[in-house]
């Protein structure tokens, strides 16, 4: 078991969410470092509500692939 630090890209990507510009960078530490990600993500809750109420959380799910 381990731990590995993730750098977003600095333009992020385009996606479903703008937490998906985080789903596309490279690992900094850790087994993996020095290797790119990406990854995709939809939201399983209803997150049109944080137009008239905010979001406290979002839940998702999605894949993290690793080059």
């Amino acid at each position: 078991m381990g731990r590995s630090v993730l750098r977003p890209a600095p333009r992020g990507t385009r996606g479903y969410t703008p937490a998906d510009s985080f789903l596309t960078g490279t690992i900094t530490s850790g087994r993996m470092a020095h290797r790119a990600f990406s990854g995709t993500a939809v939201p399983t809750n209803d997150v049109r509500r944080c137009f008239s109420s905010g979001v406290k959380y979002v839940q998702g799910r999605g894949t993290l692939t690793v080059r």
